[in-house]
């Protein structure tokens, strides 16, 4: 089974399933927290089809074809998101958020064509951190 922390994306490899754990429900929270070093009290829970996997409903879900477990921290949601990415220890520009704009100076250097790739390329970076921000999202309010 796999287990990814959606922080940083790190996966965790680890030999047992869904249904193992359902066994004992009470053992996923601290199972997760030893790989992923989440809080238990912090974790939100989902599966790759986008279930949210709680203690509860386990066992309805330990048949799932997909084993791979996200494990989200709550505690970043009451943080702005300057404080997460310093907490996380991600600068703007490390392919997250699109960096600054183009100088002025350097414009007049450039032809139009790579102005406008350049302009394009950091659209497509936007657009693709945009994206993965609304998954999250609707991810952690389903």
């Amino acid at each position: 089974m796999q287990i990814c922390r959606a922080e940083d994306g790190q996966v965790f490899q680890i030999n047992t399933t869904l249904y193992d754990i359902a066994k004992k429900p009470s053992t996923l929270r601290t199972l997760l927290a030893e790989c992923t070093s989440v809080d238990p009290g912090s974790m939100i829970m989902f599966l790759s089809d986008g279930q949210q996997l709680r203690e509860d409903n386990i066992r309805e879900l330990s048949d799932a074809q997909d084993q791979t477990i996200f494990v989200f921290n709550r505690d970043y949601l009451d943080l702005e998101v300057d404080e997460v990415m310093s907490v996380l220890g991600v600068r703007e520009g490390d392919g997250l958020l699109p960096s600054g704009s183009l100088q002025e100076d350097s414009i007049s250097s450039l032809r139009t064509s790579q102005v406008l790739q350049d302009q394009f390329q950091r659209s497509q970076q936007h657009q693709s951190y945009i994206s993965a921000l609304f998954q999250q999202i609707h991810s952690q309010h389903d």
